[in-house]
């Protein structure tokens, strides 16, 4: 919108005039009287009417210099001359002053009026396009956002179809170790026949077993270094060799069977010989005693760490494994519960 050129207040197309040589626009009122109430073709503002050169006229704004100026005497006598002071024309013309300015203040609270109402315009056309922006970014934010939540649960699948098959490849491998036994705790020497150990603890246990029964035996993970003292009395570093001194935890022995059948009976024959020991072994070693499990993947293997120190922590009672499965139940007579994964811990255990 613009604004008049005099007043500076906001012009309405209604009440306005526009010069002719410099553009500018004016209200009417500010622009002066025009005869029979309309704006000559040809009409200029009053900066550009400055500018031209006029003849004596009492409409123009700037009015230039009398022809000839009255003399002090003749001025006095004009003014000697004049009519005595008339009450009843001064009171007609306040009168008519006090009307003028009301009418001249109700133009300008019309045009007040319709200022503000094309402010109102401006200002709901402003706000519409601000609705429509708005509603064209929610929009756009919509169209963003689905995309990310639908790889949000894409991803959410595939790391759940991950832990599934992680899972399925573990108990595959469970199945793969079926025949496979791990006993531990058994002194471990240099020179040791892990055959003749299996024929040894299986006499122990009451149960028969000759070589072909026996697919491997071997000590499964790494060395470990104790220390020893020899002769002299100097501290050295053996790998489980045979000393008779503080030998370090030996390693793990896993025996592979050709029969599930047998390894069900060694474990069921340790079951019921609980303290059974290394004596008669011929070990260089105190007897100690063993323990025979079966054997466990890693992933397995570690789960039951963490049950056994839930279990503790919780002072349940039972822990054990059957068929490579983890259960545990807190006393007799209680229901035992199958743990295959962290969150099935959790669910059992509750959230430490």
């Amino acid at each position: 919108m613009t604004k008049c050129a005099a007043c500076g207040r906001y012009l309405s197309q209604s009440d306005s005039v526009a010069c002719t040589k410099c553009s500018l626009r004016y209200h009417q009122l500010c622009a002066g009287k025009f005869k029979n109430g309309k704006v000559p073709k040809l009409w200029s503002c009053p900066e550009c009417q400055k500018n031209v050169p006029r003849d004596y006229n009492m409409d123009t704004p700037v009015r230039p210099a009398l022809p000839c100026r009255l003399s002090e005497d003749e001025n006095n006598m004009s003014i000697g001359e004049q009519e005595p002071h008339n009450s009843t024309a001064t009171d007609s013309t306040e009168e008519f002053k006090i009307a003028l300015e009301i009418r001249l203040f109700r133009e300008e609270l019309h045009t007040l009026h319709s200022e503000i109402k094309n402010i109102r315009q401006d200002m709901c056309e402003l706000l519409s396009k601000n609705d429509a922006r708005i509603e064209w970014l929610e929009s756009r934010m919509e169209a963003v956002e689905k995309p990310m939540e639908c790889k949000d649960r894409k991803g959410e699948r595939l790391e759940s179809l991950i832990a599934e098959l992680r899972l399925e490849i573990n108990d595959k491998e469970q199945e793969l170790l079926a025949n496979d036994i791990e006993i531990t705790n058994l002194p471990e020497n240099n020179n040791e026949n892990p055959h003749n150990i299996v024929k040894l603890i299986a006499v122990k246990l009451g149960v028969q077993i000759d070589d072909r029964d026996v697919v491997s035996a071997e000590r499964v993970g790494s060395l470990r270094y104790v220390r020893s003292t020899n002769r002299t009395g100097e501290g050295t570093l053996k790998g489980g060799g045979d000393t008779h001194d503080d030998v370090g935890r030996p390693r793990p022995l896993v025996i592979r069977l050709a029969r599930r059948t047998l390894r069900d009976e060694l474990l069921h024959s340790m079951r019921v010989r609980r303290g059974v020991n290394t004596a008669d072994f011929g070990l260089h070693s105190e007897p100690r005693a063993f323990y025979i499990n079966e054997r466990l993947t890693k992933y397995n293997r570690h789960l039951l760490r963490k049950v056994r120190d839930e279990r503790k922590r919780l002072s349940w009672k039972y822990v054990w494994t059957k068929r490579g499965r983890i259960y545990v139940r807190q006393d007799e007579g209680k229901q035992s519960f199958l743990i295959r994964t962290d969150k099935e811990m959790t669910k059992v255990f509750g959230s430490g």
